[in-house]
């Protein structure tokens, strides 16, 4: 996957809480905030609980969409715990080739990379079910470095 680091960064809370590209394992989550509402990244999603049980993990978000200021004010009212670019000219949407791939919803792509590389999609949607995937991803890191 292609992943653009050169958009405007927003909702970073400090200089640590930055996006990790070097990390072994991401999930790189691609939104269109203009087709939909901000609820994937409220609580319910459980968003926090993410960064705080998976450190290790790099969450990459690409939020398509117009209106920055409209974006910054919704993530902080929903107290989302990760930085995310702002990428108004669908540069991550398009360097993708998203428009190829068959979903039910166009306005979000989520994706597990390992070192880069495509493993499978991300249910990012099913809180507790995301969870048990991802731990069923990185299990098998733990049990090589044992």
């Amino acid at each position: 996957m292609v992943l653009p680091k050169d958009l405007a960064l927003v909702n970073q809370q400090s200089e640590r809480d930055s996006v990790c590209f070097t990390c072994t394992h991401q999930v790189v989550v691609y939104y269109d905030f203009d087709k939909a509402s901000f609820f994937p990244f409220s609580k319910d999603f459980l968003w926090t609980e993410f960064k705080e049980k998976f450190p290790e993990v790099g969450f990459i978000f690409y939020f398509s969409g117009q209106d920055r200021e409209k974006l910054v004010r919704e993530l902080e009212v929903l107290n989302f715990p990760y930085p995310g670019f702002h990428d108004p000219e669908f540069l991550f949407y398009q360097l993708n080739q998203l428009d190829t791939i068959q979903t039910t919803y166009n306005v979000m792509h989520c994706f597990h990379l390992k070192d880069g590389i495509f493993i499978k999609r991300a249910q990012i949607g099913m809180g507790e079910y995301f969870l048990e995937e991802l731990e069923g991803i990185l299990q098998p890191q733990e049990k090589e470095g044992n």
